[in-house]
């Protein structure tokens, strides 16, 4: 995840701009299995940093050093994989390997020749 910069503290609006508040998650479902009983598997999973303004809210303390709970915003979207439309996703989605990647010390102590 990134974030753009974020602005420096205003102390009339007791606020700061441009922060991560939050995380979008989005899963991709398709249609898999029996022709006869299809069920949705998720084919992929995304995260985006929902972008916003922190403020301190509290009234009984104006000092800079004042404190705050802030929340943190959770979102997920679920969207439809169609095999042939590509309006209805924005993104190419990539299998993960089948096998995991190895260096030749997989045959250690032998050798190839």
């Amino acid at each position: 995840l990134s974030s753009p910069t974020p602005s420096t503290y205003d102390s009339v609006s007791r606020g700061c701009t441009n922060l991560v508040v939050g995380i979008e998650y989005t899963f991709v479902v398709a249609r898999a299995g029996a022709e006869s009983n299809p069920q949705d598997v998720i084919v992929g999973a995304f995260a985006d940093p929902l972008i916003g303004t922190w403020k301190i809210r509290n009234t009984t303390d104006a000092s800079p050093s004042a404190l705050t709970p802030q929340r943190f915003k959770f979102k997920v979207k679920f969207e439809r994989y169609e095999a042939y439309s590509q309006n209805t996703l924005s993104r190419r989605i990539v299998a993960p390997p089948i096998l995991p990647e190895v260096d030749d010390t997989i045959f250690y102590p032998f050798r190839m020749p």
